[in-house]
């Protein structure tokens, strides 16, 4: 069952901490992350080897915390708008993953999210590519 007291929130934040795209997805399923992440994989352009240290989070939280998107505005502060909320709250982020590492998992077939996916095995691929 779904509980719609919840929202999730995915976006892809840049180094600097300038939000890049949000998306907020009335039913956010993790299914609902991994197309946010395709999409953000799509838009980084063709060539994939020169991508940004992106990083894309999931957070979910209440609906009534969850702070307001604005279409056609600037919303480059909201990251650390939803910081402004999650931190207080000790909300963490369900998932954080690197555009990189997400493009390397596309690259070699490796499902998003998996235990394959994790981090550690990931950098571990990467260090021994040409």
């Amino acid at each position: 069952m779904v509980d719609f007291s919840k929202r999730a929130v995915n976006v892809m934040v840049s180094p600097e901490q300038k939000t890049i795209y949000v998306a907020s997805p009335l039913v956010g399923s993790v299914e609902k992350f991994k197309m946010f992440i395709m999409e953000c994989i799509a838009d980084s352009g063709p060539d994939l080897g020169k991508t940004s240290d992106n990083i894309l989070f999931r957070y979910v939280l209440d609906v009534d915390k969850v702070p307001p998107i604005v279409p056609k505005e600037n919303n480059s502060d909201y990251f650390n708008r939803l910081l402004s909320v999650t931190k207080p709250l000790d909300i963490h982020p369900t998932h954080i993953v690197s555009l990189r590492d997400a493009i390397h998992c596309m690259k070699h077939g490796i499902p998003l999210l998996s235990p394959d996916a994790e981090r550690k095995y990931i950098r571990a691929g990467m260090n021994g590519e040409a």
